[in-house]
């Protein structure tokens, strides 16, 4: 087998078959199309929205559970306790519409 010396050190003739090269380059070309698409998601507006709904849901539901638990403690009724809910939930709603605004922009 013959083999030369290139810039990045020996270069076995395998090395140098044209289908060798276009698999790498295939591979290669995968991989920046994959790159490309996580790009394109991360600025995308809808989904930048998306996940600040979820993470905007995530953090009213963990404030929803905190406040069951004071109402609780505090023996405080269910009605009062439902109110304080539905006050956790108008405060996720604006700040999902406030989210939505802002990726629209």
């Amino acid at each position: 087998m013959s083999s030369t010396t290139g810039q990045d050190g020996p270069a076995t003739t395998r090395e140098r078959v044209p289908e060798h090269i276009e698999e790498r380059l295939r591979a290669q070309r995968q991989a920046l199309a994959a790159s490309v698409d996580e790009l394109a998601a991360r600025v995308d507006p809808r989904t930048q929205a998306r996940q600040t709904s979820q993470q905007l849901r995530g953090r009213a539901e963990a404030r929803i559970a905190v406040l069951r638990q004071r109402a609780e403690a505090y023996g405080v009724s269910t009605e009062m306790a439902a109110a304080l809910g539905a006050a956790a939930v108008a405060s996720l709603l604006a700040a999902v519409l406030t989210a939505s605004r802002l990726a629209r922009r």
